[in-house]
């Protein structure tokens, strides 16, 4: 999300759908428009979140919506599953220079891990890497006998991520991919704390989530059963609402 200028972001959740115009300028990255759509109980299904992101983006202001700007939707639990995953490869030649094409080798050996999913498309975003058990910002253009890339993996139906881009078509927008919470909090974390090392508690309807930060990078991602979804149901039993 870092890489955009200006960008609308879609987060969509269980119960909720909200849609937001971010600008960039010299003070950062600022919030100027956002919508909300209550999204009904029941089963998520693809018509039904089609829907509900096609009310949030009407209710944002046309001048702020240029054609061709990137569109991004940010996806809470239920609506896609986030990992973190911890690459390595060992080297043979550990004196030679590591290439930008042997990187991408190293995170392809995650998707030749996992059993495919059918239907199901993975998207790797990396968060961090180190060489011979050091902390570097990018192993390109290093040596080393043992490379390491962390990476937040987020994987999402085909079919909803068609629903995605033909939004973006709808509305002359240029379709930016998905990107689950947990990893949209990677880039976000200054927004939240200057503290390099932090636990950031996400709590959603149906799920809570821990992510682990070091050194201002995701380091490990924790769930559970159960959320605020829960708490309003106890409540709804206990006051005979």
């Amino acid at each position: 999300c870092a890489q955009y200028r200006d960008a609308i972001i879609v987060a969509v959740y269980s119960d909720r759908i909200s849609a937001y115009i971010l600008e960039k300028n010299t003070a950062g990255t600022s919030v100027v428009a956002g919508a909300t759509e209550e999204q009904e109980g029941g089963e998520l299904n693809t018509e039904k979140i089609k829907l509900n992101c096609q009310k949030a983006l009407q209710q944002l202001p046309r001048e702020y919506m240029k054609s061709g700007m990137p569109i991004v939707f940010a996806l809470g639990p239920g609506v896609s599953e986030c990992d973190f995953i911890s690459v390595e490869a060992m080297r043979e030649q550990k004196n030679t220079i590591i290439s930008e094409n042997e990187l991408k080798l190293v995170i392809a050996k995650t998707h030749d891990a996992k059993a495919p999913v059918e239907d199901t498309a993975t998207h790797d975003v990396p968060v961090g890497y180190s060489v011979d058990g050091f902390l570097v910002p990018n192993p390109v253009g290093l040596n080393g006998g043992k490379v390491v890339v962390h990476l937040i993996s987020t994987s999402v139906s085909k079919a909803l991520e068609d629903v995605f881009s033909g939004i973006a078509s709808l509305y002359g927008l240029r379709y930016g991919g998905v990107i689950n919470i947990c990893g949209l909090l990677v880039d976000a974390m200054p927004l939240f704390t200057q503290e390099a090392d932090a636990v950031a508690v996400l709590i959603f309807q149906q799920e809570v989530v821990l992510v682990l930060v070091r050194g201002g990078k995701a380091s490990a991602i924790g769930k559970v059963a159960g959320g605020y979804g829960i708490l309003e149901q106890e409540m709804s039993v206990s006051f005979s609402v």
